[in-house]
């Protein structure tokens, strides 16, 4: 449910981010450890994925540009072998996270997303569908504070 196959249809907000795919309160404090407490949240869910290819991809990405996009928002991604459908994951953790070493860019949502190498394009519709809802500072802010995946999950699909 938390995956889609690899096509050229539509990307949708209701099966990609499933409860089971989001994480309130997150317990890791540097994006390292958030990157894979969220990739074990994705391999409990998808479990053919390969979680230890996917990081090295997540952490070769983040070498060349930071993903924090501002207000508060990371949204760590990568095109890998690691997996054959497209992937995503959400992380909360109110209290922040310093996302770039050197920088003020603290970190409270985390929309992590993995894609096949040769199939980038759901991932770019979701990420443009995700920063739509991001960008409404009040939605941000329910984000933040909800307190369970069903919340976080209402705000996030109801774009």
């Amino acid at each position: 449910p938390a995956a889609l196959p690899p096509t050229k249809t539509s990307v949708s907000m209701d099966s990609i981010l499933t409860e089971q795919n989001i994480v309130i309160n997150l317990k890791n404090n540097t994006k390292e450890g958030i990157f894979h407490e969220l990739l074990d949240v994705i391999k409990r869910n998808n479990p053919t994925i390969d979680t230890t290819v996917c990081f090295q991809n997540l952490l070769e990405r983040e070498s060349v540009i930071s993903t924090y996009a501002g207000d508060a928002i990371a949204m760590p991604h990568a095109r890998t072998t690691g997996t054959n459908t497209f992937i995503a994951a959400m992380g909360l953790k109110p209290a922040g996270v310093n996302y770039d070493e050197g920088e003020d860019h603290v970190a409270k949502i985390f929309i992590l997303s993995l894609c096949p190498k040769d199939e980038p394009g759901p991932y770019l519709e979701f990420i443009t569908r995700v920063a739509q809802v991001l960008s409404d500072a009040e939605k941000r802010g329910s984000l933040i504070a909800a307190k369970t995946p069903e919340e976080a999950r209402k705000v996030i699909i109801q774009a």
